[in-house]
């Protein structure tokens, strides 16, 4: 289809079959109607012939009826003589009904075409019948004439049809009848009326001769659908109706359509409507029937001869396209052959100029064109010449210039890698090369490239995922950094983005990988710096405090010392009052401890709203009485996960701030409490937020407010605005840190000569298994008798623990370090009932003497860690391989030491018994 001729054809074709197509559709559619309705109207035309038939037998039924009843013979009356009897009179009757009788079977047989005629009185007794004539006093009728008293009223009668009796009926299909009753005399005094039975037989015969086609056939329906005539005489009053679904009713009013396999027309009757005038609403329907394929038999006959002719008409139209197609491509042919000669170099061809005006033109302008291309071939050679001159001039500028960008791109800094959608490294710099420590001189493959470079990373397979997941997007930009461990260890950051061309399509990915190390080098030793600031600062303070505190201590020793005769009342209060100091010091380093959040939590379940009122009640008979402290708390508050001792210690320091704001004048402190579900646009507000349901704590004060940079640096450690000596700085950022470390923030609302509020939130936690906050009784304090190993460095700390174990009955061994601990274990280990083990230690540090015990070659010692820091016990189990049986805390409790103790070796001796 691709030659000017083939097109040619088409369009010839096109332009002559579509319309003659589009005519033969529309005159075969039109004459299919045409012969449809002829068909409809021919048997139409047909059934109405026959129904015409029908009327007349049926009217003629009637005028013979009615001139039987005007017989002088049959009008005759009884003529009653008054001077009769009774007896008379009824012999009389019966001699005239006798007579009347024989006259009546005489003139009544003459009336073939009912098969019974009788005669009956106006009471409806029997008088004579045509068909039983000999028979009389035969009773009543049953016909229901004189049921409702219209034929003895002078009112012609006509029944519905039904099926004979048997009398004066053969053997054979069953016969219908049509019961027609008249009276012999008009008026209001009847004396007779004749009672007839139509006999259809001869209907029948009519009918049967009547054919409509070779197929055709008729059916006769009452008002009812019950069929009076059908060609096959079994369905003639068939118990069911000729189509259940239909009525009579809807025959006329589809008076012609399609039944079954069947077309059909109908006809409506109107036998009662001129035979008996209470029957005037009820009609019969004469349907002819017809095949549809006798019926369509015209239309497949019109149909064959129009595909005849259009497949004619067809064959014509395509050798007289053909040959016009020749005809009419053949000029353009030529100019086809002459241009594929001219462009193969041959400029003297020439193209005659002959044929149509139109063909004359073109063979005109293809010589010019010829002509002009031939003059101007050697001028374009010329200018090819210097084109290719000066291209050759502008590739060499244009070496030096990718020479140039390329030594810029392999000096600079950043590690450059571009990859092709379909994965193809496209390219990459020598920068790249030297990070990734990848051979330049090797092809670089997109898969081995990969590989190579995810190992490198300390994160290798999240490194491959994030890999894959940039280079199927088109649109996905990032920067984050990464660890690198291979060839050498680096922090190098990483962006990525999409490569577009001039029409916006992404066709690559731009990978740039900058070495951060020494960066990050210099930004940590800064980190470092600020934090030996701070160390700094946190040692003056807490330089500052324990001065105070050892002033106490080694003051009251001192005292002691001096005083050894004063009364024993005196030395208590002393040693009292030194111990109280040491307590002190505890406290802060629980201080220190909570503010860089090392400190313990034990999570109970706790009712925020009970803590509350226990700091209202500590408070308020300890502060100015001017001072008014108002709850405000909501009585369905969640419970929390929390350490009620935490809790109260950051409620307390709140409102004691609060208390120290308003100073000394009139004033209010409210703690409230509510329920908050923080969503995700609040939650990223707040750098130590995360979304979830919070119970709130407020503290609201009516003091004196602060500024804005005041408030910056509230939870600063060891930053106060109090006067020296009342305050150390560290209430809030331990505060601050408690919350934190329960999961929860601290934020701070204040304006100068108004108030501060906090307000402290805690997250609601799963409480279910935890325990109430209640009071624990302590038990009793019991000693023993087994040997404890006491190793810590300090000459000190192993003193007091050696006089307070001795003091509750126990033997004491100590050693100095860990390899004379282990020294001494191995000389007398099966004496040791426990060890007491410091974990900072010269030498060998508590950690590495408890791994060397359990790992072999020792006896199984249960051990007690102490130490002032705060140990998990299941952190130390992973880094020494096994889980000590206690621990604790320094500075220790005599009686929490010796519980400890007496409870490691309760339970070591129930394992061995």
């Amino acid at each position: 289809m691709t030659s000017i001729r083939n097109r040619v054809l088409l369009v010839l074709l096109a332009a002559g079959l579509v319309p003659l197509l589009v005519i033969l559709f529309i005159s075969q559619t039109l004459t299919r109607r045409a012969i449809e309705e002829s068909q409809y109207d021919q048997m139409a035309g047909f059934t109405e012939e026959v129904g015409r038939k029908v009327t007349l037998f049926l009217d003629n039924s009637n005028k013979n009826l009615r001139s039987l009843t005007t017989n002088q013979i049959i009008r005759r009356q009884f003529v009653e003589d008054p001077a009769w009897t009774l007896d008379e009179r009824d012999k009389a009757y019966e001699s005239f009904l006798e007579e009347k009788r024989a006259e009546f079977t005489r003139v009544a047989s003459a009336y073939t075409q009912f098969f019974d005629i009788s005669l009956y009185d106006r009471s409806g007794r029997y008088v004579a019948s045509t068909s039983k004539p000999t028979i009389v006093n035969l009773g009543y009728d049953k016909s229901g004439m004189f049921e409702h008293q219209t034929a003895v009223q002078g009112n012609p009668t006509i029944s519905n049809p039904r099926v004979a009796d048997s009398i004066g009926l053969q053997d054979g299909p069953p016969q219908v009848e049509v019961v027609f009753s008249s009276p012999v005399e008009d008026g209001d005094d009847v004396p007779f009326v004749v009672h007839a039975s139509l006999d259809f037989q001869q209907l029948w015969e009519s009918m049967d001769a009547a054919k409509m086609g070779d197929t055709g056939f008729f059916v006769l329906l009452d008002y009812n659908n019950n069929p009076l005539y059908h060609a096959n005489r079994a369905r003639v009053f068939d118990p069911e109706k000729f189509d259940s679904r239909r009525t009579s009713g809807h025959w006329l009013v589809n008076n012609r359509g399609s039944y079954q396999d069947l077309v059909y027309t109908a006809h409506r009757l109107l036998p009662y409507s001129r035979m008996a005038r209470n029957r005037s609403d009820e009609q019969w329907v004469l349907i002819g029937f017809k095949t549809k394929e006798e019926a369509n038999e015209l239309m497949k006959e019109n149909t064959e001869h129009t595909l005849l002719a259009g497949l004619g008409t067809l064959s014509f139209a395509v050798l007289i396209g053909m040959w016009l197609a020749r005809r009419l491509s053949e000029p353009v042919v030529r100019v086809s052959q002459a241009a594929r000669l001219v462009s193969k170099g041959k400029l003297g061809t020439h193209i005659p100029e002959i044929g149509p005006q139109e063909m004359k033109d073109l063979a005109r302008d293809f010589n010019l064109m010829v002509g002009e291309l031939k003059q101007h071939r050697e001028g374009l050679e010329s200018l090819v010449q210097e084109r290719t001159r000066n291209l050759r001039e502008s590739q060499e500028q244009l070496s030096d210039l990718t020479a140039q960008l390329r030594a810029s791109y392999d000096s600079t800094q950043e590690a450059i890698l571009v990859v092709k959608t379909d994965g193809e490294v496209l390219n990459a710099n020598r920068r790249f090369c030297e990070l990734f420590d990848i051979d330049g001189a090797t092809t670089l493959n997109s898969t081995e490239l990969q590989v190579q470079v995810e190992s490198c990373f300390l994160e290798s397979e999240r490194f491959g995922n994030h890999w894959r997941r940039c280079n199927d997007s088109l649109s996905f930009v990032d920067e984050d950094e990464w660890s690198v461990v291979s060839p050498r260890e680096m922090v190098i950051t990483i962006y990525s983005a999409p490569v577009k061309n001039a029409s916006n399509v992404t066709f690559a990915r731009l990978w740039m990988f900058r070495d951060l190390t020494e960066q990050r080098q210099l930004e940590n030793g800064l980190r470092q710096a600020q934090k030996m600031e701070a160390v700094g600062r946190l040692a003056g303070g807490v330089a500052h405090d324990f001065n105070n505190l050892l002033t106490g201590i080694i003051g009251n020793l001192s005292l002691v010392q001096m005083n050894q005769e004063v009364h024993p009342e005196k030395m208590d209060h002393l040693v009292a009052s030194a111990k109280h100091a040491g307590q002190r010091a505890a406290e802060l380093v629980k201080q220190l401890l909570g503010f860089s959040r090392q400190s313990h939590l034990k999570l109970q379940r706790c009712k925020v709203n009970e803590i509350a009122e226990e700091v209202r009640d500590l408070l308020i008979h300890s502060i100015d009485p001017r001072i008014q402290i108002v709850l405000d708390l909501r009585e369905d508050l969640w419970d929390v996960s929390a350490d009620p001792n935490q809790v109260q210690q950051v409620i307390m320091n709140m409102a004691v701030n609060a208390k120290d704001a308003i100073g000394e004048v009139k004033g209010r402190v409210r703690i409230g409490s509510t329920n908050l579900e923080i969503d995700e646009f609040h939650a990223s507000l707040v750098s130590d937020a995360n979304p979830g349901d919070y119970v709130r704590i407020s503290v609201e004060d009516t003091g004196s407010g602060m500024s804005s940079e005041v408030k910056n640096k509230i939870f600063e450690p060891f930053f106060t605005t109090k006067e020296q000596g009342k305050g150390t700085g560290l209430g809030l950022a331990t505060s601050y840190g408690i919350i934190q470390q329960h999961g929860g923030w601290i934020s701070c609302e204040s304006e100068e000569g108004v108030g501060t509020t906090f307000h402290i939130y805690l997250p609601r936690g799963d409480v279910e298994d935890l325990p109430e906050v209640m009071e624990t009784k302590k038990e009793q304090v019991k000693g023993g008798t087994e040997t404890v190993l006491l190793v810590d460095d300090e000459p000190v700390v192993r003193m007091v623990g050696d006089g307070v174990l001795k003091h509750h009955g126990y033997n004491v061994i100590v050693a100095g370090d860990g390899e004379e601990a282990l020294s001494i274990i191995g000389e007398r280990g099966d004496e040791i009932g426990v060890m007491m083990l410091d974990l900072t230690m010269p030498k060998m540090s508590g950690r590495d003497t408890f791994r060397n015990l359990r790992g072999g070659g020792y006896p199984p010692i249960p051990v007690v860690v102490c130490s002032g820091y705060l140990v998990d016990l299941d952190e130390f189990a992973e880094e020494t391989g096994a889980k000590p049986e206690g621990f604790v805390q320094k500075p220790y409790d005599s009686e929490e030491l010796v519980r400890t103790l007496r409870s490691v070796l309760d339970a070591a001796a129930a394992s061995t018994a």
